[in-house]
């Protein structure tokens, strides 16, 4: 009898300190991905603000993000009792049939890297590419996204494929970003505003959805609103888009003086 009650204490107090490391690497995990997405955003303004060349900054923030990322699954993998040390140097071992398997891969990472040091493309250039072309949106580590003419769509195309073939830069510095300010006599409510303002955006074909249009409410004053409507488009459509915008933030102040009556 004392030894059945011995086993349940000894299993008792191994599965209390199991769920402990559970819970604790959960917390960990939980935390460290909320922290590393909230400071690569900051990283990212800095190194928008150091580089001219946006593709610099988009592609140093990728390697940052994802570095961090594994320390912070290393942190948990530890937290669970694994042996970490055991771990890297299994994955050591076997670097060399994983470089094999992922040869794309690792091609497409260091052609990002010759990308963003020779600069043969930039953030806003129009670029033909074999089949593909379109406004060069964002240049990552491992491929890169052009914003096509034809439908308003995204084109993302290997990084390596840009290093190996011919491109054609057809004009520099293509894509432009187009801001409206405007006054409206009352105080909107941001989710309204935003829900209108984001269909709109999504019907007008010249506006470009990377980067993401922005809505933004700079301030009331004696009841008036001040919004602001920054969107991305190609450079021969601004002044057209610039109309829209016009016209997006007059509808809805339309709308809700209709709504306002009623």
């Amino acid at each position: 009898m004392e030894f059945i009650k011995s086993i349940s204490e000894h299993f008792g107090s191994s599965l209390q300190e199991m769920l402990f490391s559970v819970i604790k690497a959960a917390a960990i995990f939980a935390i460290g991905w909320w922290v590393i997405n909230a400071l690569c955003k900051v990283v990212l303004l800095f190194f928008q603000k150091s580089f001219k060349d946006v593709g610099v900054a988009s592609l140093l923030e990728s390697i940052l993000r994802v570095s961090l990322r594994i320390i912070l699954m290393v942190a948990v993998l530890q937290c669970l009792g694994f042996e970490v040390t055991a771990i890297l140097a299994a994955i050591g071992a076997s670097l060399f049939a994983v470089g094999i398997s992922l040869k794309d891969s690792i091609s497409n990472l260091a052609s990002g890297i010759i990308l963003v040091i020779n600069k043969p493309i930039h953030v806003g250039d129009y670029i033909e590419c074999d089949k593909s072309k379109g406004t060069v949106v964002k240049i990552e580590m491992m491929f890169t996204f052009l914003q096509s003419s034809e439908g308003n769509q995204v084109v993302v195309i290997p990084n390596s494929k840009l290093i190996s073939s011919s491109i054609n830069r057809v004009s520099e510095y293509n894509m432009v970003r187009v801001e409206c300010e405007r006054k409206i006599p009352f105080a909107p409510k941001m989710s309204d505003l935003k829900k209108h303002m984001e269909k709109e955006f999504l019907l007008n074909k010249n506006i470009f959805t990377v980067p993401a249009p922005d809505v933004k409410l700079q301030g009331i004053e004696d009841g008036v609103s001040t919004i602001v409507l920054s969107v991305w488009c190609q450079k021969n459509k601004a002044e057209s888009v610039n109309k829209s915008l016009e016209a997006m933030a007059e509808k809805f102040e339309h709308k809700h003086s209709l709504k306002k009556k009623q």
